[in-house]
């Protein structure tokens, strides 16, 4: 079954006046959910992975939540759950990785 971009056919009914108020509900949720999620996540890992700067903010972290957004939309148009970021980036950090290919290699080694 190709699930590639079936969310764009239950656009326009998400918004017909009945749904409105349902479907801005579940946006929210959603939104919020992922948002929280992903920020703790990367406010645990850029802290243990020592990239905190001076002023206490992590580095490049508009750019972290951004790829993160991106990748949450693209894998919902691909069908797939939603893409986010992983407590378990704690590990790969800890043991040294810090630029993402910790993760590169373990999906390809596995």
């Amino acid at each position: 079954m190709n699930l590639f971009g079936q969310c764009f056919g239950a656009i326009p009914g998400l918004f017909s006046a009945e749904k409105v108020a349902s479907s801005l509900t579940v946006i929210a949720t959603v939104l919020f959910v992922n948002f929280f999620d992903t920020t703790g996540t990367l406010l645990s890992v850029t802290k243990r992975a020592g990239l905190i700067e001076k002023d206490g903010q992590p580095k490049n972290i508009g750019k972290a939540l951004f790829a993160d957004s991106i990748t949450t939309a693209v894998g919902a148009v691909m069908g797939t759950s939603s893409v986010t970021t992983c407590v378990e980036s704690l590990t790969g950090v800890e043991v040294g990785g810090k630029t993402g290919l910790t993760s590169f290699f373990t999906g390809i080694f596995s």
